[in-house]
């Protein structure tokens, strides 16, 4: 299930949304993507390995089950911590074409899910 977003301050003690980007396993015209561990393989290029020799992933860039189905999760806080990584998945995300829901959470801790076609209408 989805981890409960945090409201960050920035440096100047400003209040700002903290949100989550879902990427589904399918692409926008509805195919299932290929091939099928793509997630897992994204997900490593943040992980590390723990005391037990056994790959963990990062809180900021992981596998999680949404609705379900397997999803990559992507904590907005890597486009600040890892800016490469971040622009580098976002450009996977696009190449691709897929399917990708953006979860935040606002200062009254109401939820709004915005799905990438949804942004795409909004320019």
């Amino acid at each position: 299930m989805l981890k409960s977003p945090t409201i960050l301050e920035n440096a100047y003690g400003q209040r700002r949304v903290h949100c989550k980007y879902i990427i589904q396993g399918m692409t926008e015209d509805g195919r299932k993507f290929r091939p099928s561990d793509w997630i897992d393989r994204i997900s490593s290029m943040g992980a590390s390995f723990g005391d037990s020799h056994r790959l963990v992933y990062s809180d900021l860039l992981h596998p999680e089950l949404f609705e379900g189905q397997k999803c990559l999760m992507i904590d907005t806080e890597l486009e600040i911590k890892n800016p490469n990584m971040f622009s580098y998945v976002m450009n996977f995300v696009k190449s691709n074409g897929l399917v990708m829901l953006q979860v935040c959470q606002n200062d009254e801790g109401v939820w709004s899910t915005i799905s990438s076609k949804d942004k795409d209408a909004d320019k």
